[in-house]
């Protein structure tokens, strides 16, 4: 069964709940404090020793190999997870296959490599949390891999919309680089209850948050400086006069309709 949480060895949630979200049944952790903090410890001393053993290239390389097996649409690991996607963010089936190949394309390669070579030593070597956004499947593949490239442990909270791609993801890289579980946790709750986020919040030296301006400014207040929000955008596409309309609207036409809109690279207006 899918499960909501990817934990380093030796810890256990407190309990764990069947859950059933838009007809998807998983396997769901619940957290107290008391909890995130034994989380937030172990990331901040057996993680940190953990990346101190892992190169870069090593990194890189299970990196590629975990999202090069999840670009196989008919892999076991897909045929697992993209039915539960499918249903959990209401997109179609070919729509869902076509926005996860473009994510997960644009996170190998030349992107992968470009990040792995700006890669510089963290001088704050405290946890990094992110928070995702549940308007989309997928978006941890953006925050997954610099903090790890840069030696900094990594807590990743899910969206409770959407909360089984980014443990597999984690599972996935773990499984080929075992010496990351340390410094890798994925968990999921219901954002915006200070009293169970302080610890996390207290303990990370950066967080990184994805998410409408109500929820950023919440963050904000309780952060400050230590927040970088990626929050509310648009997109628009320009068209010179001297292109050829005819090579370029079959690809507009996918941006505009890809993720029904929701996501930050959706077009919302083309202008000529």
């Amino acid at each position: 069964m899918l499960s909501d949480c990817q934990l380093p060895p030796g810890l256990v949630a407190e309990a764990f709940d069947i859950q059933t979200l838009r007809g998807v049944a998983y396997a769901s952790a619940r957290w107290t404090p008391a909890g995130l903090i034994r989380v937030m410890e172990h990331l901040g001393t057996r993680g940190q020793k953990a990346l101190d053993a892992v190169s870069p290239e090593r990194l890189l390389a299970a990196w590629e190999a975990t999202i090069d097996s999840l670009l196989d649409a008919s892999g076991p690991t897909r045929a697992r997870l993209d039915p539960a996607l499918t249903r959990l963010s209401g997109l179609s089936e070919a729509g869902l296959v076509a926005g996860l190949e473009n994510l997960l394309s644009g996170s190998i390669g030349p992107a992968a490599r470009d990040m792995a070579s700006m890669a510089r030593p963290a001088s704050d070597r405290r946890p990094v949390a992110v928070f995702l956004a549940g308007n989309l499947p997928g978006l941890a593949l953006q925050a997954m891999l610099p903090p790890l490239l840069a030696g900094r442990p990594l807590l990743i909270k899910t969206a409770s919309s959407e909360p089984l791609f980014t443990p597999c993801l984690a599972s996935e890289l773990v499984a080929r680089l075992p010496e990351l579980a340390d410094a890798l946790a994925v968990l999921t709750w219901p954002g915006g209850d200070r009293d169970l986020e302080q610890p996390v919040l207290e303990s990370a030296g950066r967080v990184v948050a994805y998410g409408d301006q109500p929820a950023l400014d919440d963050l904000a207040d309780r952060v400050g400086e230590r927040l970088v929000g990626l929050g509310p955008g648009i997109s628009l596409a320009i068209v010179g006069g001297e292109v050829d309309p005819d090579e370029i609207a079959m690809g507009l036409a996918r941006d505009i309709a890809l993720f029904d809109q929701r996501g930050c690279l959706s077009i919302h207006a083309i202008y000529t």
